[in-house]
């Protein structure tokens, strides 16, 4: 039986911004991109964080997110529209073996009519917090509940941006090229995996109108309500809980 390649940890001898900054944009320290959210919007409310969380040994094990979340405040509240290291796109379950394969593709065909469909021809999206994806993936799920009765699990992806071009438009960033698997993470059971590593989420994912119990349920066939907004609501304290 093979034992499963660890990722080498990569430690850093000091917290200085610009150093902690320089691994975090590189991606070669998976921090949790929630943390640092949750961090960075303590910080807007004009909190002080949480006291430094230490193993047993005395070492600070919450350090490169304090100092994230701080540098992140700092460049939200001085220049918002700079890419930050990390972008999130909110997508569906039934496209996850397309995204695997081929990565974000430039949109072809657009969930919005008018003059939003037509500026979001030839765009990959992506916003700077979980909430703001998850907003419109939460739109579409809806929509399509209501309309079809059966509608896919959402699903939100996490992008590496460092190296691709990303511009800010009026509420969110978006990119002329596609942006390829090995720069995705999917956000799963509270952890972010590598989208080629999720092969467990598929089509075969997805919130349905039950007519027999008169209630939507999900894909393990769990009751959730009798709206298809309660269903919307699941998805959320899924991902945001």
């Amino acid at each position: 039986m093979n034992t499963p390649r660890q990722r080498p940890q990569v430690f850093v001898k000091a917290y200085s911004p610009a150093q902690i900054m320089s691994i975090y944009r590189s991606g070669k320290i998976p921090l949790d991109g929630r943390k640092v959210d949750a961090m960075v919007r303590w910080l807007q409310q004009g909190k002080k964080l949480p006291p430094i969380k230490r193993d047993k040994t005395g070492r600070v094990i919450d350090g490169m997110h304090r100092t994230a979340a701080r540098e992140e405040f700092e460049r939200i509240r001085h220049n918002p529209h700079t890419t930050p290291p990390y972008l999130y796109h909110a997508t569906s379950a039934d496209r996850m073996s397309s995204i695997r394969s081929k990565g974000l593709l430039p949109s072809e065909e657009t969930h919005w009519g008018g003059d939003l469909g037509v500026a979001s021809e030839g765009k990959v999206f992506a916003a700077d917090t979980i909430e703001k994806a998850l907003y419109y993936a939460a739109i579409v799920f809806r929509n399509t509940l209501e309309q079809d009765g059966v509608a896919h699990v959402p699903v939100i992806l996490k992008i590496r941006t460092a190296g691709q071009k990303w511009t800010y438009g009026e509420r969110e960033f978006w990119t002329e090229k596609k942006v390829v698997p090995a720069r995705l993470s999917v956000l799963w059971h509270g952890c972010w995996h590598p989208v080629l590593q999720a092969k467990y989420i598929d089509e075969d994912m997805y919130y349905r109108w039950n007519e027999e119990v008169g209630q939507y349920e999900s894909w393990d066939g769990d009751p959730v309500g009798e709206k298809a907004t309660d269903a919307v609501e699941d998805v959320k304290l899924f991902y945001l809980k």
